[in-house]
């Protein structure tokens, strides 16, 4: 039976069991072609009368999705580099910061939800509680958590299944642990989400006049991490785009603008060019745009990671340089 520890769910409190060495039995399953693209930090929490049968099915299943999503990771890396859009030496060292931002912790129990054993009363507020969950608004069942701890607040991306339902293995872990591999969930932007997100990117930019507001820098920033898990794992969205979040050229222009205002040497100019030669919806799978995207993506990135765990977005000064 894999070592299961009594501990408590960081954000609520809650006792529950946690299997120690969760990253390390999942590497074992999955190949040694994990080692380097899982996420470094996996925590895998159960209910507390979780029978060993149990935990070993789970297990499998979570290791089966990422065997099958690696060897797709793996792939797309390459082509990146194969393009000759990013060194193989600029990728590895972004791949190591981003594996790195986040802790991955996936919950399973009885009924499923990020607050298992209690109900789900929407966003938390990090400014003013000391613990909670902040919900996606697309997915309740997958949010971004935080928690006093010592030095500081812990932050953590959260995946569980939807309430009363099932595991669905392509979105609540293929997904998700592309965003804890690839694409950090930034605290501010889930802050903001359910109030800011709703406008129109291009109408939203437009109504400043070219400036940025908080939330508009809050939703540039967290399209680079939506945008990272759509080209990694070949995402093909059904909008005017083919894209996360952007629902038409308008859109997809004004992202590459802001994007390339905030973090100039990133490559969102190039991307916005080749968009606009391509035309959309892109194809996620292949072509120069969503290559560029990704090249550009995986610069800006690590510019992001040291402000995850803010309760505000950052001004435009305060993200670091990108490398050329």
């Amino acid at each position: 039976m894999r070592h299961l520890e009594a501990s408590v769910t960081p954000w609520t409190g809650r006792p529950c069991l946690r299997m120690a060495g969760a990253r390390e039995e999942l590497v074992k399953l999955c190949g040694r072609d994990s080692e380097t693209l899982l996420p470094e930090r996996v925590e895998i929490l159960f209910d507390p009368d979780v029978t060993p049968m149990e935990v070993h099915a789970f297990t499998e299943s979570v290791a089966a999705q990422l065997a099958r999503e690696i060897a797709v990771w793996s792939a797309r890396l390459k082509e990146l580099t194969d393009s000759g859009l990013i060194t193989q030496r600029e990728l590895d060292a972004a791949c190591s910061k981003l594996r790195g931002a986040q802790t991955w912790y996936v919950s399973e129990s009885k009924g499923g939800g990020l607050t298992p054993g209690a109900p789900m009363h929407g966003a938390g507020d990090p400014d003013r509680e000391s613990a909670g969950v902040i919900p996606c608004s697309a997915a309740t069942h997958h949010g971004v958590a935080w928690w006093e701890a010592p030095g500081g607040r812990g932050v953590g991306l959260v995946t569980s299944r939807r309430v009363g339902g099932h595991w669905n293995w392509d979105e609540d872990i293929g997904h998700e642990s592309a965003h804890a591999s690839f694409g950090p969930v930034p605290l501010y932007s889930q802050s903001l989400e359910s109030d800011g997100f709703k406008r129109r990117l291009a109408d939203a930019y437009a109504a400043t006049g070219g400036e940025f507001d908080e939330v508009l820098i809050a939703r540039t920033t967290y399209l680079v991490s939506e945008l990272m898990v759509a080209f990694v794992r070949g995402e093909q969205r059904t909008n005017g785009t083919g894209l996360p979040g952007l629902l038409d050229a308008a859109d997809f222009n004004a992202f590459c603008t802001m994007a390339h205002r905030l973090l100039p040497l990133a490559g969102f100019d190039r991307a916005k060019t080749l968009g606009e030669a391509e035309g959309m919806p892109l194809g996620v799978w292949s072509g120069p745009t969503i290559r560029a995207i990704g090249a550009a993506c995986f610069r800006a990135a690590p510019a992001i990671i040291p402000l995850i765990n803010a309760t505000h977005p950052p001004a435009p000064h305060e993200l670091a340089p990108v490398a050329a």
